[in-house]
């Protein structure tokens, strides 16, 4: 009976990962962000979407491409990361393909702000995108600016 027991939660194991991602969307952004803090482009490449992959590598070896990384609310938001993230929230895009949303910074009157901060404005979120049905490796696709009811109506699963 216990083997049998063993041999079925086995399969089940197996089962349940088959179409789980690699890593999940919050340690590709972490990854992603710790990249962007450091104004590295070649710590982001790996962990681009097939849309972006040619950027990306380029990026990693060419200072002049990845200076367009690095300009911007984006860059300053990157740049200014503190660790936080709020957990991915899901939603379908473009090209019916899943994406995940992982805010890392506010947008204010002012500037960026951190999570942490209180202050009012859209989220600076990470999105990320799987490029096909079977993909298992999130990839990023943007940087956007969502405003937080946004965020809250999209799923906490996919």
């Amino acid at each position: 009976m216990t083997r049998l027991f063993f041999a079925v939660l086995a399969a089940l194991s197996i089962a349940g990962t088959a179409n789980a991602q690699t890593q999940s969307a919050e340690a590709v952004a972490s990854a992603i962000l710790h990249g962007m803090r450091a104004q590295d482009a070649s710590l982001i490449a790996p962990h681009s979407n097939a849309t972006n992959a040619e950027f990306f590598a380029e990026a990693a070896v060419n200072p002049d491409t990845a200076s367009e990384l690095w300009d911007g609310t984006r860059g300053e938001a990157g740049a200014a990361w503190d660790g936080m993230i709020l957990p991915a929230r899901y939603r379908i895009g473009r090209e019916d393909r899943p994406e995940a949303i992982i805010p890392f910074m506010i947008e204010t009157e002012t500037g960026v702000a951190t999570l942490g901060s209180g202050q009012p404005g859209r989220y600076i979120s990470l999105i990320l995108t799987l490029d096909t049905p079977d993909d298992t490796t999130w990839g990023a696709e943007d940087i956007n600016f969502i405003d937080p009811a946004d965020y809250m109506a999209a799923s906490e699963s996919r």
